[in-house]
């Protein structure tokens, strides 16, 4: 699961971005969560499934935000991964 501690530090890098939200289901069991650990208000856990239930995420994801309304939401997706973490790389860079 590269790819996923790759999101993980990429998340790690923006834990001060305003405009972004990282939304993280995972319990670290099988992938190491820890860059996820800092101290970050951008970082939400929904280890409860509180997002899906509400029709807005169902798993780990990214939200971003454009002003502090919703812009773009992205559930990361296993068979996608690589495409999306450029994606969320070249956005991230754009603020």
């Amino acid at each position: 699961m590269p790819c996923v501690r790759e999101f993980a530090l990429i998340a790690e890098d923006h834990q001060a971005d305003d405009d972004v939200l990282f939304i993280v289901s995972a319990m670290g069991t099988k992938i190491d969560i820890s860059p996820f650990l800092a101290d970050s208000s951008r970082v939400i856990w929904d280890f409860s499934g509180a997002f899906g239930q509400l029709g807005v995420l169902e798993r780990t994801g990214i939200i971003f935000l454009d002003h502090g309304r919703l812009d773009t939401i992205l559930t990361i997706e296993a068979n996608v991964i690589n495409e999306q973490l450029e994606y969320i790389s070249t956005r991230l860079k754009q603020h």
